[in-house]
């Protein structure tokens, strides 16, 4: 069967293809794509992708046949920014930095990170207080920038040096996406006002990590328990300095950029439903009420928080902030009873996969129960589920980030509950990962109104 039997989403322009669609309602477009088929042409320009809307054609590309391709155009336009780190690199060197960064995410340390995580929950939610309007989005940005700096670099020194380099973060994974979409690639090379910005942006960021780096190394201490200390010990040491340093900044950039704002959206999406779900929000306070003691949140209380812990999955699925992500192949590959050859870019959006009606029922319905015996997924469902991806590009810090998660969440939720003003938009936003509507949000104390109730 040839490609051009093959559904075609409607409303491509000349040159431009679905570009506008993409860029005005990403979200939108994406999910009306599962209705034409399992296998959906689009056109992102003049160069034809394919949405992949079924589970299992998902896994053959992810998983089953993984070697038959790499990561693809929205990659390559990220190479400026994220250089050959483990999140960009692939083959040979994607396996080399995998297994120079998987001792950073052994369970020993996932353990230490807990502490921390805990301790940057308490403080940026102890600088609250009641009745107070917050912005959510900037205070999740503040938390994950906290913990992913800490355990990045524990030396004090170099602390503000990552805080720089989180307000840059700040200003340019809103600009990825665009770049990453971008129709007519020529235009990128353009000396706009976005292009410096960026340009600039990600200049300042190289240099703040490297300078952190020439701390470290003129510190000569192996004393900070740090992933930036172990990349400085496993990075190859028979490397000119200069070479070396490239490296761990590439890897430096991968992690700060996935761990800041996939997981800040995640907590602002969590937080926004249980604004909206109070039976949910009433289950998870006397979960917490029943479970945590005095202190911060253990990594051995973690183990007990069992519906936190299904209202994490829940919004991972339901509000999953990876709205795209894509794949290209390396060789002529057989997908759904059709042949496609070497160069084929591909299109996966999990947040459509999680929202599937023929996979989830009622996937519009927050129900953390769906994550509960005796309900449970189903292996239809897990196929579709896919918040840190699947197979060997699976994100190495999946752990990490559901300890931080369900840490933080726990630690807000303790004492605080939120209450949403009005609304401002529809859907959500996109950037670089998908967010919820821009709000106003409202911290109440719980300690306060407990002691109002029995008073």
């Amino acid at each position: 069967m040839l490609p051009n039997t093959i559904a075609r989403a409607p409303g491509s322009l000349p040159l431009l293809g679905h570009a506008r669609q993409l860029t005005r309602d990403p979200l939108g477009f994406l999910e009306s794509q599962r209705a034409l088929g399992p296998l959906v042409r689009v056109n992102l320009g003049p160069t034809p992708a394919y949405v992949l809307n079924d589970p299992e054609l998902v896994q053959r590309v992810l998983v089953r046949d993984a070697g038959s391709f790499d990561k693809g155009r929205l990659f390559e336009k990220l190479r400026d920014w994220l250089g050959e780190g483990l999140f960009n690199s692939e083959g040979a060197t994607h396996r080399a930095r995998r297994r120079m960064m998987q001792p950073a995410f052994h369970h020993r340390e996932i353990t230490r990170y807990c502490r921390v995580m805990a301790e940057e929950a308490e403080r940026v939610s102890a600088g609250w207080h009641d009745g107070q309007i917050v912005s959510l989005d900037e205070e999740m940005h503040e938390l994950t920038l906290g913990i992913v700096a800490r355990a990045l670099f524990s030396a004090e020194v170099v602390r503000s040096s990552s805080r720089e380099i989180g307000e840059s973060l700040s200003v340019l994974l809103p600009l990825l996406a665009r770049r990453s979409l971008s129709p007519l690639g020529a235009l990128e090379k353009l000396p706009t006002p976005a292009k410096l910005r960026f340009d600039r942006e990600v200049v300042r960021i190289r240099a703040g990590i490297g300078e952190i780096i020439r701390v470290y190394r003129h510190d000569g201490s192996d004393d900070h328990a740090d992933l930036l200390t172990m990349l400085l010990r496993a990075d190859d040491p028979g490397a000119p300095d200069g070479l070396r340093d490239t490296h761990i900044q590439d890897e430096v950039i991968s992690v700060m950029s996935a761990g800041t704002d996939t997981s800040a959206a995640t907590m602002s999406w969590l937080f926004h439903e249980l604004a909206r779900h109070p039976e949910v929000e009433r289950k998870l306070h006397e979960e917490l009420d029943a479970v945590l003691t005095a202190g911060p949140v253990s990594y051995e209380q973690t183990g007990k928080l069992e519906y936190t812990r299904a209202v994490v999955s829940e919004t991972l699925r339901m509000d999953c902030p990876i709205w795209i992500t894509m794949r290209r192949a390396t060789s002529t590959v057989e997908l759904g009873g059709h042949r496609l050859p070497a160069g084929t870019q591909f299109i996966i959006s999990p947040r459509t996969l999680h929202r599937d009606p023929t996979v989830f029922p009622d996937p519009l319905r927050f129900d953390p129960l769906r994550w509960l015996a005796p309900r449970q997924p189903e292996p239809r469902q897990r196929l579709a589920y896919l918040p840190f991806g699947a197979g060997r590009r699976k994100c190495i810090g999946d752990s990490f980030a559901w300890y931080e998660m369900v840490i933080a969440v726990a630690t807000i939720a303790r004492r605080w509950r939120l209450s949403l003003g009005a609304r401002t938009g529809g859907r959500g936003r996109t950037s670089a990962v998908a967010k919820p509507e821009a709000r106003p949000v409202t911290v109440h104390d719980r300690t306060k109104s407990a002691t109002t109730a029995k008073s």
